[in-house]
């Protein structure tokens, strides 16, 4: 089946649980074969944060896509939720000392 880029563009993108991830927004092609490597895809919500709004899903990770969804393994979903908190923890353990850094001359200033 061949899909035009009318239909690709803004196609649902779900786990095959269901869970929408987002949007089509492009894909990257390969120069010497001409084939699609990469889809785009318009994240939504926690994910918009952290990944620019956008996620990069390689074809070998489709599941199965037609005109009417792309669909991708549920345990992307946990490698997603295994990036959030990993991030989370990352801001968390770098704005942690600069924090209190703050606190403390806070505290300078008002027992002055």
């Amino acid at each position: 089946m061949i899909i035009p880029w009318e239909k690709l563009k803004n196609l649902p993108v779900e786990t095959q649980s269901g869970e929408r991830l987002g949007r089509m927004s492009g894909f990257d092609l390969s120069s010497d074969g001409q084939d699609i490597k990469t889809y785009r895809v318009k994240s939504r919500g926690i994910i918009k944060g952290l990944m620019n709004g956008e996620l990069l899903i390689s074809r070998e990770q489709v599941v199965s896509i037609n005109d009417e969804r792309l669909i991708v393994p549920d345990a992307l979903v946990t490698e997603k939720n295994a990036l959030r908190s990993e991030v989370a923890s990352r801001v968390t353990a770098e704005s942690a000392p600069a924090t209190q850094s703050r606190i403390s001359s806070s505290q300078n200033l008002n027992n002055s």
